[in-house]
């Protein structure tokens, strides 16, 4: 039997992160957005534990993509829905409770709309303040959804007609990370509207420890070196390290809302970041397979 369409689809990755996701499926079976009108699928991405079992267990639609990557799994869910609008956030973040009711206020005023990026907030799990020199990097340079005019834009929290998602081919499933950008970029070239709501907020947690800045930024390489090919590609690849690391180092000293020594933290961190990148960039060219 086919699921009644919905206005709305909300889609949703997981691999193996069952009490966060718990979390987020909590804060969105209590959207203010009318219950009729939208439906959340959770899409488990080949998980280990027990994930797709207590994804279950809270009622919502759970299918399953084997094929590794968040991408595929998304490309998945966008596959097995109907409805006119996708929107897209991920397990660890805890989307407001105005969420899904902001965004459709904006994406409905906009004819053209290609998408609605919203403002990620960085929370720490522990409850306290973000001190420590990962979460200082991270508070700095993470999420920059305000920049979505220019294609800039997470699946964290992102909301697209599904006619926008369609015509730009769906998600590149051959990368592990960065399709995001990817996807806006293609997304933003169709002439399609490109546009930041500060009022669509999800929470997302801060990465607390340089291990944890340091998995998530191997995953942000693999996907550049995926999609760098042809000749000199290791040169191209450093290249664009280079640039991509100066432009938030730039952006770390210009920030006026930040003290010096958040500053100077968040620099650190950037530079040790830059250092395993080039690593990274060395070991793939040796044949190294890119992580998850």
């Amino acid at each position: 039997m086919q699921p009644e369409h919905k206005l709305v689809t909300v889609i949703v990755p997981v691999w193996n992160n069952p009490d966060q996701l718990e979390r987020c499926i909590a804060a969105l079976q209590v959207q203010d957005y009318p219950t009729d009108r939208f439906e959340i699928v959770v899409i488990d991405n080949g998980s280990t534990d027990d994930t797709m079992a207590r994804a279950q267990a809270t009622g919502v639609r759970v299918l399953q993509q084997t094929k590794p990557g968040s991408y595929a799994a998304r490309n998945l869910g966008i596959a097995q829905t109907s409805s006119d609008y996708l929107a897209f956030t991920d397990s660890d973040c805890i989307p407001d409770p105005q969420w899904l009711s902001t965004a459709m206020a904006r994406a409905v005023a906009e004819p053209n709309l290609g998408v609605v990026a919203g403002r990620i907030v960085l929370f720490n799990e522990s409850g306290g303040e973000a001190r420590r020199w990962a979460e200082c990097y991270e508070a700095m340079v993470a999420f920059p959804q305000h920049q979505a005019a220019l294609g800039t834009c997470a699946t964290a929290n992102w909301l697209s007609p599904r006619a926008a998602i369609v015509e730009a081919g769906g998600f590149d499933e051959t990368v592990k990370s960065g399709g995001d950008h990817h996807m806006g970029m293609k997304v933003r070239s169709s002439g399609r509207a490109m546009l930041y709501e500060p009022g669509m907020v999800v929470r997302h947690p801060t990465r607390a420890t340089f291990a944890a800045l340091l998995e998530k930024r191997r995953r942000l390489t693999g996907g550049h070196w995926d999609r760098t090919q042809g000749r000199m590609r290791l040169i191209r690849a450093l290249a664009k390290n280079s640039l991509e690391t100066g432009r938030r180092g730039k952006k770390v000293l210009l920030a006026n809302d930040a003290p010096i020594a958040t500053k100077l933290k968040a620099e650190a961190v950037l530079v040790a970041l830059g250092l395993a990148d080039i690593g990274e960039y060395v070991r793939l060219s040796l044949g190294g397979r890119t992580v998850r």
